[in-house]
């Protein structure tokens, strides 16, 4: 008796090795063909500064659309496959999920197995891009972006706010939720207007602008409009194919903006990042039906992504000057993170 029992258990240590082999596998083991794992879930989407919806909205309106990637690996920076094998039908590259009443959701959700990829995603999705690996995700600055003012939750047609997240590690089947950090991949130029506090030469008019125009001067060709591409790994933008241009602004003229700050009536307009020396730009304001060019003062750094440049004009009787230029970011909204208090001593 002491012998079975003695076999039985030989056998049942053997069933148990056989069993645990061939549930152990590798972290690069392809995932099946039919979905085994968990939903990737994109549990919130927040913003590194001032978000779209509008470029001056706070956060993300309900029913946008991100376009997102997932990559096994290292990811698209060292050209890794998508994250399923070649034979899935489980799609993982510029999947759409939609903000809705109950979080982000994809009608074709992403399936993740064992394997560990890394998410990236960009704003505003586009369904062309199924084909494209994230390096060169279409984007364009419009020549003439309507009136750049807001009504505080979308901006003018012609203005686009495209976005690219932080990259996420580690996802997996073990760790399938994440929350993206998004980042504006285009720089903002506003334009403010006051009237002197010199009582001797206070301007006369309205303060009524139906024109601003950002350009080159003269034969200088590094500000440009048209059709780039953006990379969402990196945010990088390439204009190579983009064209020397400038951009226009045509502001609500029926209203002044003699010292208005509210940031929804403020005219601006999105531009590419781009080195700005002495004597590579002008602009032109058309204030009260009368036009004035003034030339744009070298910024060290130059328009970077996700950055505001509010140029400040003061009137003065007749001449305009710019007496001010001031760089801010989209806004970063600071929250505190409680006390850390040490522990009391003996």
């Amino acid at each position: 008796r002491q012998f079975i029992n003695m076999k039985k258990f030989a056998l049942y240590t053997m069933a148990l090795a056989m069993a645990v082999a061939g549930t152990s596998c590798s972290n690069d083991e392809e995932p099946a063909g039919v979905p085994q794992g968990d939903q990737l879930n994109v549990s919130r989407v927040g913003l590194a500064s001032i978000a779209k919806s509008g470029i001056t909205a706070t956060s993300f309106t309900n029913g946008e659309t991100l376009g997102l990637f997932i990559y096994r690996g290292t990811g698209i920076e060292d050209g890794s496959k998508d994250y399923n094998s070649s034979t899935s039908t489980i799609p993982t590259v510029n999947v759409p999920y939609k903000q809705g009443a109950g979080g982000w959701t994809a009608t074709q959700p992403i399936f993740l197995s064992n394997v560990k990829g890394r998410v990236y995603s960009y704003y505003p999705y586009n369904a062309s891009n199924n084909t494209n690996d994230g390096k060169t995700i279409p984007v364009t600055v419009n020549a003439s972006q309507g009136t750049g003012q807001s009504d505080g939750t979308k901006d003018t047609a012609e203005q686009t706010d495209y976005m690219y997240s932080d990259v996420v590690s580690d996802i997996s089947n073990a760790n399938p939720s994440t929350a993206l950090t998004m980042n504006h991949a285009l720089a903002m130029v506003s334009f403010k207007f006051k009237q002197t506090d010199d009582a001797t030469q206070k301007y006369p008019g309205e303060g009524k602008v139906s024109e601003i125009v950002l350009k080159n001067k003269d034969t200088k060709q590094n500000f440009k409009t048209g059709a780039g591409t953006m990379h969402i790994g990196t945010g990088a933008i390439n204009t190579a194919t983009a064209s020397a241009g400038s951009i226009t602004l045509a502001p609500d003229a029926s209203e002044t903006l003699m010292d208005v700050t509210d940031a929804d009536k403020l005219p601006r307009m999105l531009v590419y990042p781009m080195a700005v020396a002495e004597g590579d730009l002008q602009i032109t304001v058309t204030v009260d039906g009368n036009s004035y060019t003034l030339d744009v003062n070298a910024i060290a750094d130059g328009y970077k992504a996700g950055n505001n440049y509010e140029y400040t004009f003061t009137l003065k009787g007749t001449k305009l000057e710019i007496t001010n230029v001031s760089i801010k970011e989209w806004i970063t909204q600071e929250q505190t993170g409680g006390d850390i208090q040490t522990p009391d001593r003996p």
